[in-house]
């Protein structure tokens, strides 16, 4: 089982600069993981229709890193997932696809066996992960918002990252606290 978190960035940012940035925050050495650069295909899961880059796995990073953005703006999020007999769950996915609407999905997925040199669990790691590419959102001018996986609240700021968990934990011993925080 895995802790996944999505950042939702609502506007346009420099998506290649952002892998890489976030390559820097999982391992000492960006330049040797390994990643992959899919193209759009064919499809209704937003997964397929926009293309992505990734983070290959296998190589011992602590959480895997997918990036997936509009080709040409926002994203395609596919086609409504409504159910003709249940106006609960389609107002439900009226919310999901409104927090989801933006130009660049940020996936964050961790085992929830994950321990960090700092004792921080998967949560620990995932608000420190949140707090820093949403600081490198914000210095671009753009918006963003993040969903806790467990509530299925969503947040709008670096501020709210404790409802996730403790970033001083889950930060990595490579990336001093002078390196890039907000």
């Amino acid at each position: 089982m895995t802790l996944a978190t999505l950042i939702v960035v609502k506007d346009p940012v420099p998506v290649e600069a952002l892998f890489r940035y976030g390559q820097s925050l999982l391992s000492a050495d960006p330049t040797s993981q390994k990643w992959e650069r899919r193209e759009a295909e064919e499809g209704d899961f937003r997964w397929t229709i926009n293309p992505q880059i990734r983070n290959t796995i296998g190589q011992g990073l602590p959480s895997m890193f997918i990036v997936t953005y509009g080709a040409d703006g926002p994203l395609d999020l596919g086609p409504p997932d409504y159910a003709d007999d249940d106006p609960d769950w389609n107002k439900h996915e009226d919310q999901r696809r409104e927090h989801q609407s933006g130009c660049v999905h940020i996936d964050l997925d961790t085992s929830y066996g994950y321990r960090g040199p700092n004792g921080g669990g998967c949560s620990d790691l995932h608000a420190w992960l949140v707090l820093m590419l949403g600081s490198w959102v914000e210095r671009y001018g753009a918006r963003f918002e993040w969903q806790q996986e467990f509530t299925g609240d969503w947040f709008d700021s670096v501020l709210d990252v404790h409802e996730l968990g403790d970033p001083e934990r889950g930060r990595l011993p490579h990336f001093a606290a002078e390196d890039g925080d907000a």
